[in-house]
């Protein structure tokens, strides 16, 4: 990778085999994350996306245009070698899940959240064992260790690629059950998005929406949406 502001200095960026994966060439040398570790991703369609980020560029780089490149950087460079710390960091999402905390008042708050959030926290129980305990209000509760360490488990099954999605999403959303959702397929982006901002969304529906609450939202949404973008194309 380079700095904000290199001057481009290739012509074509092009996808090409590379050991067992696939790895982007520019004009046939090989990109190296921030690290100086070789560029290589498990599908040809995720390198083929990652292609089309370089390929976009200005005449200066502009890294925040290459969403792909970097979550794939991140699982190169930062999972592998931080996996306990970022598995640490994501169980802490279940110890204070956005989806576990609800409001008693209004009531069509409340019964949206309901309707929203409970069939993604029935679903994480059913399927993963990992029952977390609802409340009203915004105290913290603590959480049954069976819950979390089911939780670890959900985790701990996930390959590097995998990991790098469901931490950009639980970070983006506050909720880890939500990131396990939107990478199992239970929901998609656009659900993901919802969940994550139902309580925001009520607000704004009241009194409007601010300049920088929708560059807030925005960003969310994007970040949302290339983690899930990053997933189909690496199991593609």
């Amino acid at each position: 990778m380079y700095r904000p502001g290199t001057k481009k200095f290739y012509k074509l960026a092009a996808a090409e085999p590379a050991g067992s994966g696939y790895t982007v060439r520019l004009d046939g040398r090989a990109v190296r994350t921030p690290a100086g570790r070789n560029l290589t991703v498990p599908g040809k369609r995720l390198a083929e996306a990652l292609a089309v980020e370089w390929n976009a560029q200005p005449e200066t780089l502009d890294p925040a245009g290459m969403s792909m490149t970097a979550l794939a950087c991140t699982a190169i460079d930062r999972i592998g070698t931080e996996r306990a710390a970022i598995e640490s960091a994501l169980l802490r999402h279940a110890e204070t899940d956005l989806l576990c905390y609800r409001a008693e008042n209004p009531h069509d708050l409340a019964s949206r959240q309901y309707e929203v959030w409970q069939p993604l926290v029935d679903w994480a129980g059913e399927t993963h064992g990992i029952a977390l305990v609802v409340t009203n209000g915004i105290l913290p509760v603590p959480q049954p260790q069976a819950a979390l360490d089911a939780a670890s488990n959900a985790i701990r099954a996930l390959d590097d690629w995998d990991l790098t999605a469901l931490s950009g999403i639980a970070a983006a959303s506050g909720s880890l059950i939500v990131a396990l959702a939107l990478t199992a397929g239970r929901i998609d982006a656009a659900q993901a998005f919802e969940a994550a901002q139902l309580d925001e969304d009520y607000q704004n529906e009241k009194w409007g929406t601010v300049e920088e609450a929708k560059r807030r939202r925005d960003a969310l949404r994007g970040d949302i949406q290339a983690a899930a973008d990053f997933l189909a194309l690496k199991r593609s």
